[in-house]
């Protein structure tokens, strides 16, 4: 007698994908109270902050002669987005600029982190003038009177912040609640 055919896939394994460094499994998992749902994925949130530096700021952007101004700023860089879990490599813009971020996990333990000089995004036109895409470029200004180009490179320390352990439906979970507490504030049931 033929033995009946099994229907469906066969069950899905875990797997890390190591571009983002995530783990996903569709299995329920847990490890001590902590609970990591069917096809949730965990990952290691690293926060710095890039201290203060003196970086170059145009005051006059479409006249012939720059008027640079230092102006002291900083950045926070996230090793991942917390809302996606996607590992990220550079600080989000600020004063028009942002930097790539270059972490590394030492065998000891320790976490470091080196930032590299100041970028922007450069849009890329053709010759009709048709934008055809954007590209990542130095921050410089031209002054057009001198003729030569002012170029900012400062960087930032990195100071590590801490880390913690995230999943994207525990996120999800958390941003509702605090939601949930904030519109019953609002309502004045709590005072």
């Amino acid at each position: 007698m033929n033995e009946p055919k099994k229907l469906g896939r066969p069950p899905r394994q875990n797997s890390t994908d190591e571009a983002t460094d995530l783990v996903t499994t569709d299995a329920p998992q847990t490890t001590g109270a902590k609970i990591v749902r069917k096809g949730d994925m965990v990952f290691r949130h690293d926060l710095f902050e890039l201290e203060e530096a003196i970086g170059k700021k145009n005051l006059t952007p479409y006249a012939k002669n720059v008027k640079i101004e230092e102006v002291p700023h900083r950045h926070f860089f996230h090793s991942h987005d917390t809302r996606r879990g996607k590992k990220l490599t550079q600080t989000f813009e600020k004063q028009g600029h942002f930097h790539k971020v270059d972490v590394t996990y030492h065998k000891d333990g320790t976490i470091s982190a080196i930032c590299g000089p100041p970028l922007r995004e450069q849009v890329i036109t053709d010759e009709n003038g048709d934008v055809t895409g954007v590209e990542v470029v130095p921050v410089k200004f031209r002054d057009k009177t001198k003729r030569m180009d002012i170029i900012d490179n400062h960087t930032h320390e990195c100071v590590y912040m801490g880390s913690q352990e995230m999943s994207i439906n525990g996120n999800k979970a958390r941003n509702n609640q605090t939601a949930k507490e904030i519109a019953t504030l609002l309502k004045g049931d709590l005072v």
